[in-house]
């Protein structure tokens, strides 16, 4: 009986300094972090079409036109350490945060890459339903052979982006 009231006011306490935290912090993550001045590796022009290589394996990907994908191009090339998750996408940071307009595209397809946050690159190489708000980045134009590519049993792979 003891050692329940003991549990039960540990739970308590736990409870009232997580809500504590919380309010301390609110600030912190309730505003979008501060956005600062990328500085670009390059001034070419924006092209839409670049490269992603996978071993050597080379896709050809479309850049959506916004104002995250013409902030990503001024960093290209650069190269990731993607990581699986959920079996159907593999996801890394970016070199930098990138500003972003998000919605909820309620699916994803097999070759779509997105923003998830503000430095979240996602590749998707299977097509799922999805709750989640993105940044469409771009999409592989030739997305036949990514899951065998980067499927579930590839736990982490380079992928680099590069201009065409």
């Amino acid at each position: 009986m003891r050692m329940n009231k003991i549990l039960i006011i540990a739970a308590i306490l736990l409870v009232l300094a997580g809500g504590a935290a919380c309010y301390f912090y609110r600030d912190k993550f309730s505003e979008p972090p501060k956005q600062t001045a990328i500085k670009p590796k390059h001034n070419k022009p924006f092209s839409p079409d670049i490269v992603m290589t996978v071993g050597d394996k080379k896709f050809d990907v479309r850049l959506a036109d916004n104002e995250t994908t013409r902030t990503l191009f001024t960093q290209l090339p650069f190269t990731v350490k993607m990581e699986d998750h959920l079996a159907n996408e593999k996801f890394a940071a970016s070199p930098e945060d990138l500003p972003a307009n998000h919605t909820k595209p309620k699916r994803v397809e097999t070759g779509d890459i997105m923003l998830y946050g503000v430095r979240t690159i996602v590749l998707f190489y299977k097509s799922i339903d999805t709750p989640y708000k993105y940044v469409r980045i771009g999409k592989v134009t030739n997305p036949e052979q990514l899951e065998e590519v980067l499927g579930a049993n590839v736990k982490k792979v380079d992928v680099t982006f590069s201009m065409r």
